[in-house]
């Protein structure tokens, strides 16, 4: 039992390390990688982004520098014209603007 403890404890305590790779272009594959604690917060955050309809959270990557991850659930009547491809290849795409359309909770610059 106390071995159990000890180990819920260490997972509380672990370092979270999330990096998310998006899609450079058309049919690319896009990617999460996190350690177990990370991807953990990142279930709730989406728990929560079903529930409320938005959460936000922040993540680290492994060189330590935090980001902000929204994450929003919208309807099935949402404008997707609203929102820009996510593609981020600038050889192939002009620099795109943030998708803050789907978000109304938090102020976002965009």
């Amino acid at each position: 039992m106390i071995a159990q403890i000890e180990a819920s404890i260490k997972y509380f305590e672990e370092e979270e390390t999330l990096h998310i790779y998006g899609q450079q272009m058309w049919h690319d594959n896009a990617y999460i990688v996190g350690n177990r604690a990370a991807l953990q917060r990142l279930q709730d955050q989406i728990t929560q982004a079903l529930q409320y309809g938005e959460k936000k959270d922040v993540f680290f990557p492994n060189d330590g520098e935090g980001y902000d991850l929204y994450v929003a659930c919208v309807d099935d009547q949402f404008n997707w014209e609203n929102l820009e491809a996510p593609y981020h290849d600038t050889e192939i795409f002009e620099k795109r603007k943030q998708p803050t359309k789907a978000f109304n909770k938090y102020k976002i610059d965009g």
